[in-house]
């Protein structure tokens, strides 16, 4: 998911390897499509996501 929304021009070649190549065509495709999209985490299980909620909130912050 971060990789979606990440900037994949900043990427160096060096740092890529033969078998990601497919991959970040699909990447760029996916930003030129949707250049400021939004992405959403869905989590069914209340605890968890309560869980989940405390420690984005403490990464975030």
């Amino acid at each position: 998911m971060k990789l979606l929304v990440s900037d994949i021009n900043d990427i160096e070649d060096s740092d890529i390897k033969e078998d990601d190549i497919y991959e970040i065509s699909l990447i760029k495709e996916f930003q030129k499509k949707y250049p400021k999209a939004k992405i959403g985490f869905v989590i069914a299980m209340t605890p968890l996501r309560e869980t989940i909620k405390k420690v984005f909130s403490n990464v975030l912050a």
